[in-house]
């Protein structure tokens, strides 16, 4: 029977232990009118135009996306 045996060197070996990942850092956001012109992105500016092109005959659909641009109604 052939017994092998724990290299010394790995038993030597510095476990080291699990450290907790430094906490993320919130994003700063802005409030009121700012806002939403800073969360207004390119992606929704290009779903607008395909919808204002899709529907362009459409004068119904054409409000409701005017009615959604304008904050205040």
């Amino acid at each position: 029977m052939i017994v092998r045996t724990i290299r010394p060197a790995l038993l030597a070996a510095p476990v080291v232990a699990q450290q907790a990942a430094p906490p993320r850092a919130e994003p700063v956001k802005p409030a009121g009118a700012a806002a939403v012109k800073t969360l207004t992105c390119d992606a929704v500016a290009a779903d607008e135009r395909r919808l204002r092109q899709r529907y362009r005959s459409d004068p119904a659909v054409l409000r409701a996306l005017d009615r959604a641009r304008d904050p205040d109604g």
